[in-house]
């Protein structure tokens, strides 16, 4: 029952749209500053920039946590390959946004990534900037990173179930950006003429 807890809570916290949440506390500590004595005073609240910033944070941490509790609490990697899905599931079309897809992996993808090896934590961040120059496309750019994390996984020799929880990764990004994806090869539009528009 404990077991069952903890998962419906990493669940539930990797629902959570955080963008939107920031975005709606601040605007709600401004409002509340106006109402005060001094209305025309204003507090440190910026809510463009720090809530942006406090957003990737809270999606870094989407991708890293639930590792971290399997790893420590679980002990079993065979867990991830179910509970890592789930959150990638959870984060993109949450309840608490009505299912809308959101179709944005990058930070809780670098948190998933960071958890299977630290060195990812550096190289993700680089890999993706490769990727987005190559392909002159943020379409694009995140499929070709997890391509190349196929190749960082066996190159650094981690656990083959990786290659699993990876592909995984793969088909879930895939089906949120299957719609737009539809469009750009309707466009007929090659990766090579991407590159060439750069």
């Amino acid at each position: 029952m404990t077991n069952f807890l903890i998962f419906i809570a990493i669940l539930l916290f990797t629902s959570i749209p955080f963008k939107d949440f920031f975005t709606w506390f601040f605007q709600c500590v401004s409002d509340i500053n106006k109402k005060m004595e001094k209305p025309n005073s204003t507090i440190f609240c910026p809510k463009t920039t720090f809530s942006f910033f406090l957003a990737q944070i809270a999606d870094f941490s989407k991708g890293i946590l639930p590792g971290l509790i399997i790893f420590y609490y679980f002990e079993s990697d065979y867990l991830l390959l179910v509970l890592i899905p789930l959150c990638l599931t959870a984060h993109n079309w949450s309840f608490l946004s009505r299912f809308k897809n959101q179709n944005n992996f990058i930070m809780i993808n670098w948190g998933v990534y960071t958890y299977l090896n630290p060195v990812f934590f550096f190289l993700y961040p680089l890999t993706y900037f490769i990727s987005a120059l190559l392909t002159n496309s943020l379409l694009l750019a995140p499929l070709l990173n997890i391509f190349l994390f196929f190749i960082f996984i066996w190159f650094f020799n981690l656990n083959p179930l990786y290659f699993l929880l990876n592909l995984a990764i793969l088909f879930i990004v895939l089906l949120a950006s299957y719609p737009k994806l539809l469009k750009y090869l309707e466009q007929k539009t090659t990766i090579l003429q991407s590159f060439l528009k750069r």
